[in-house]
Order: C-alpha cells, then sequence, then structure tokens
C-alpha cells in the first residue's frame, strides 16, 4: 500500500490503521451482543457461519484469478 500512494504513504497508513482498528472494535461489538443475547453456543455458531462465508469468497475469488483474459 505504501509503495502505491508514494508521496502519501502516511496518509494511507493511518487510513489503513484507524479501518482496521475499527473493524476490531466492529467484531467485539456485534460478537457480544450475539453472547449476550443468544449465548455461548449461538456465538459458536455465527463464527462458524463467517468462516463458512469467509472460505467460499477467498475460494471464488482465487478461482477467477486465475482465468486467462
Amino acid at each position: 500500500m505504501a509503495d502505491e500512494s508514494q508521496e502519501n504513504s502516511d496518509v494511507a497508513q493511518s487510513m489503513y490503521a484507524t479501518i482496521f482498528n475499527s473493524a476490531i472494535a466492529g467484531g467485539a461489538f456485534i460478537g457480544a451482543i450475539i453472547l449476550n443475547i443468544f449465548g455461548p453456543l449461538m456465538l459458536a455458531a455465527a463464527i462458524t457461519l463467517m468462516g463458512i462465508i469467509k472460505f467460499l469468497i477467498t475460494y471464488a475469488d482465487i478461482k477467477n484469478e486465475y482465468k486467462e483474459i
């Protein structure tokens, strides 16, 4: 990312850190809500479901990346 932004690399790094920290905080917030409302079993089910979705997205991206143009 720093290579692509060249002279604005400090701004790009700051934006990346802010987005990363916001994503961590958002995940913790959503996890806490699921845990408090539905309990630990549902939290495990939600984590498993999100893992499956992430795997499918990654698999689709890898499959499309190597198509010939």
